[in-house]
């Protein structure tokens, strides 16, 4: 389910600088966790620390997958994918995501500790990173150093 888009940036800069493909920066961030509190804190964070980025918040896998299914250039975009939800998890979405596209740009955001876990995001293709919650301005500053495939 779409929850809502960063305030700042509610128009979509994709439209407003059409080069903007021709960059190694990252323009949007979709962010997929189930827990509200979390996708409020982790917007604020990245408002705060990277306003040149929009945001798109989805706490239901299906939602998520139908919304970047769409996507004409995904590599534009990161997604930020939580692990832990309570029907279909990060795991399903990682299964159809990488069916979708071979674009190196999701960012695993989770509470999961277990190593195993770790390694097995990080065995698709389209895993940049494994990262542990909560989404601080460290991690932001990390975030901001990826660059597109």
């Amino acid at each position: 389910m779409y929850i809502y888009t960063s305030i700042a940036q509610s128009e979509n800069p994709m439209d407003q600088n059409p080069t903007y493909q021709e960059t190694n920066k990252y323009q949007q961030v979709i962010l997929i966790d189930d827990d509200r509190i979390t996708n409020i804190l982790s917007t604020r964070m990245l408002s705060k620390y990277a306003p040149d980025l929009s945001i798109e918040v989805f706490d239901d896998i299906d939602a998520a997958i139908a919304h970047v299914s769409k996507l004409t250039n995904p590599e534009n975009y990161l997604i930020l994918l939580d692990l832990n939800f309570p029907i279909k998890s990060g795991w399903d979405f990682l299964e159809a995501y990488q069916h979708m596209t071979q674009k190196s740009n999701v960012v695993v955001l989770t509470s999961s500790i277990d190593e195993s876990d770790k390694q097995r995001a990080l065995s698709y293709v389209t895993v940049r990173k494994f990262m542990s919650k909560p989404l601080n301005a460290m991690l932001i500053e990390q975030l901001k150093q990826l660059q597109k495939d």
